[in-house]
C-alpha cells in the first residue's frame, strides 16, 4: 500500500475548489450600476428605463425572469423630526399602500440597517388573472432626504439563478458618501 502524501490529499481539494470558483459567476457580471440619486446607487441586470411619475423617479428593467424596479422619492425631514420614529411610521404606511394598491396580501417583513439608516424588507402576494398569485419582494430605505424602494416581481417560475439575481438586486442599494 502506497503512503499518502500531502500532494495526494491536496489535488482533489484543489480540483474541487477550482471547479467551485470557476463554474460559479457572481450575479454582478454584466450588471449596471445606476446612480438613482446623488446619494444612492442600485445595480440592475440590464440598463433600466427611467421616467418620472407624479414626482417619483422610476427605474424599470425587465429580463425574461423578472421585473426589477426602483422608486426614488424626495422625503426631506424637518430638523425637529426624529428620523427613526418617523421612518417606522412611514414604513408601515408605505407597506399598507403597496399591498392595498396591488390588491395583494401581506406576507412578511424584516428590518435592516444600512450606513446608519433603518430600512425594511417586505413581501406580498398579488393575484393574477389566471387565479394564481405572484410574490413581490421589496427593500426600502429612508435616508435623510430620500426614500428608495426596490421591487422584484418574478415573471416566470423562480429558479436558483433567478433567486440569486433577486437577492443581488435587492441587496445592491448603496448609500454614496
Amino acid at each position: 500500500m502506497k503512503a499518502c502524501t500531502i500532494t495526494d490529499l491536496m489535488l482533489p481539494i484543489f480540483a474541487l475548489l477550482s471547479f467551485v470558483l470557476f463554474s460559479y459567476t457572481l450575479p454582478s457580471a454584466g450588471w449596471f450600476i445606476v446612480k438613482v440619486d446623488s446619494s444612492i446607487a442600485v445595480q440592475f441586470p440590464v440598463q433600466p428605463d427611467t421616467s418620472v411619475i407624479n414626482g417619483v423617479q422610476v427605474y424599470k428593467a425587465q429580463t425574461e425572469d423578472a421585473l426589477y424596479m426602483a422608486l426614488v422619492i424626495d422625503q426631506p425631514l424637518r430638523p425637529d423630526q426624529d428620523h427613526i420614529e418617523n421612518a417606522q411610521e412611514f414604513y408601515k404606511g408605505f407597506i399598507r399602500s403597496f399591498v392595498n394598491n396591488a390588491k395583494g396580501t401581506f406576507v412578511d417583513s424584516a428590518s435592516f440597517t444600512l450606513e446608519g439608516f433603518k430600512g425594511i424588507n417586505f413581501s406580498y402576494t398579488v393575484p393574477q388573472g389566471d387565479g394564481s398569485s405572484v410574490k413581490r419582494t421589496n427593500r426600502t430605505i429612508l435616508t435623510k432626504d430620500k426614500l428608495c424602494s426596490l421591487t422584484h416581481t418574478p415573471l416566470a417560475q423562480p429558479t436558483e439563478t433567478s433567486e440569486e439575481a433577486k437577492f443581488y438586486f435587492l441587496e445592491s442599494i448603496e448609500i454614496l458618501k
